[in-house]
């Protein structure tokens, strides 16, 4: 099974990144031959650049 995960960040307690890996941590422990792709994502506020 291929998945993509992506998460925006959580302000204030995890990056877009860590939220990323924790889904993917989470579902390796349930599905373990998962193809899972994590991508960070921006809403567009203050810190993104485009």
């Amino acid at each position: 099974m291929k998945i993509i995960v992506a998460i925006d960040s959580l302000k204030g307690s995890l990056t877009s990144l860590e939220a990323g890996a924790a889904a993917r941590e989470g579902i390796l422990k349930i599905l373990p031959s998962a193809q899972i792709k994590v991508f960070p994502l921006a809403d567009g506020g203050k810190k993104f650049v485009g």
